[in-house]
């Protein structure tokens, strides 16, 4: 008797485990990240925005996160994450949050950079 209770809770311990697995794959797949190359310097650093975070409030607004690799012996390491808000009719960004420092309120800023010239050319007036 002793047997079969102790077998039915490692069971029971062993099935809860894997549920409590399968939870955490799923939501961790609903939150997944699809990270698209958009700009590349000497393979030195690389920018990437996340496909998944594209959001357009309105027809001419995009906010989207992208990151900033830098390339080290082969190997990517992730520097700086930033969400920004591109207004694709006028041509402006405004930095929302970044993950690497504090930000005060700043205003819209004109593209100026080829960095930022290629993400609002990867998320602009694209269905």
């Amino acid at each position: 008797m002793k047997v079969l209770i102790k077998l039915y809770l490692i069971s029971a311990v062993f099935i809860s485990i894997i549920a409590v697995l399968i939870l955490f794959n799923f939501s961790e797949n609903s939150f997944a990240e699809k990270w698209i190359l958009f700009y590349n310097s000497q393979d030195e650093e690389k920018y990437y925005f996340d496909q998944e975070s594209i959001e357009k409030p309105d027809k001419n607004t995009v906010r989207v996160w992208h990151k900033k690799v830098m390339v080290v012996k082969d190997k990517e390491e992730d520097v700086e994450k930033v969400h920004v808000e591109i207004d694709c009719k006028k041509n402006t960004y405004k930095i929302l949050r970044d993950d690497s420092k504090e930000l005060k309120p700043v205003p819209a800023a004109i593209i100026r950079s080829a960095k930022l010239q290629a993400l609002f050319d990867n998320v602009c007036y694209k269905k």
